[in-house]
């Protein structure tokens, strides 16, 4: 009987386990843990459940949306695909995937490759039709990420309209500062002078608010005034790889070869110089060194 009753407690016990364990897997305790910002635990559950519902839609897009929140965002895009392809995907499900898409470009290797243009037209398409499917053509993700990725396509105009947008619903002086850059690679330097100038406060990324007066500056033959923002960017960001590019394209100028060539050789030493930034600053170091007739060395970078 004692060993009955000590059986029954185990079971008991176990059962009460069990059911607890299945009820901590449940998609209201998945959900909760979302809305409490513990993104881990939540695609946790949610993952738990699909192992035993592959096709729950609402754990799938519980688990996308948890990815997307923890930068997960090869993951996200995997479910979002899912959710996508079955005919049951949202406006908030384009509006992620494209995002994750975008992000995984940003964040992948320097050299950019045709495998990555292709992240950028499809994260470009996930987003319009976002658009199409919002009922909020204002809503800021939707808009700022729009603008970004038009941006990396080279539809500088239509950036500057998304960014635009998104200023106008936020106040956020960020998106006038990146309206800046799009006109100065339109080089129309009147207007990018002109939101830089603007963007000030608030969440302003400051050292690439004066690296755009810079290079500006630089188009505008103003040396001085292009080393005074760089040396702004210096102060913030010591490391900062356009920065020191536009210190030694300054100098250089100024035929100040010498005080150049240490700026253009931690940009060429630099692992994570972008190709065409590394490329740039080995001819300018190449063509330093010829303005100073050591040919041996010029010849080193130029061959490059």
């Amino acid at each position: 009987m004692a060993v009955f009753l000590v059986l029954a407690a185990i079971i008991g016990v176990s059962a009460g386990y069990f059911f607890s364990a299945q009820k901590g897997f449940s998609y209201e305790s998945a959900l909760d843990e979302y809305a409490s910002g513990n993104y881990d635990q939540s695609l946790l559950k949610s993952e738990k459940i699909l192992e035993k519902n592959p096709t729950s839609k609402e754990a799938m897009k519980l688990a996308a949306n948890s990815a997307y929140s923890l930068h997960n965002y090869g993951q996200a895009v995997r479910l979002y695909r899912q959710i996508i392809a079955s005919d049951e995907a949202d406006f908030q499900d384009h509006l992620y995937l494209g995002s994750s898409l975008l992000n995984i470009y940003i964040e992948s290797k320097i050299s950019k490759t045709a495998i990555d243009n292709q992240l950028l037209k499809e994260s470009e398409e996930a987003l319009e039709m976002a658009l199409q499917l919002s009922s909020d053509s204002n809503n800021v993700l939707l808009t700022s990420e729009l603008a970004r990725v038009k941006y990396r396509l080279g539809k500088y105009q239509e950036s500057i309209r998304f960014w635009n947008t998104s200023f106008l619903n936020t106040g956020n002086p960020q998106y006038l500062n990146n309206i800046g850059w799009a006109y100065l690679v339109l080089r129309d330097l009147k207007a990018a002078d002109s939101y830089f100038e603007r963007a000030t406060g608030g969440e302003v990324n400051q050292g690439q608010r004066y690296l755009g007066m810079g290079w500006s500056a630089i188009h505008k033959n103003q040396s001085d005034n292009a080393l005074m923002h760089f040396q702004q960017v210096q102060r913030l960001h010591p490391n900062e790889l356009s920065s020191l590019e536009g210190m030694g394209v300054g100098l250089m100028m100024q035929s100040r070869c010498e005080e150049a060539i240490p700026y253009f050789k931690k940009v060429v030493g630099s692992v994570s110089a972008p190709l065409a930034l590394h490329e740039f600053a080995t001819e300018r170091l190449g063509r330093c060194y010829f303005e100073l007739d050591n040919f041996e060395e010029a010849e080193k970078y130029l061959e490059n």
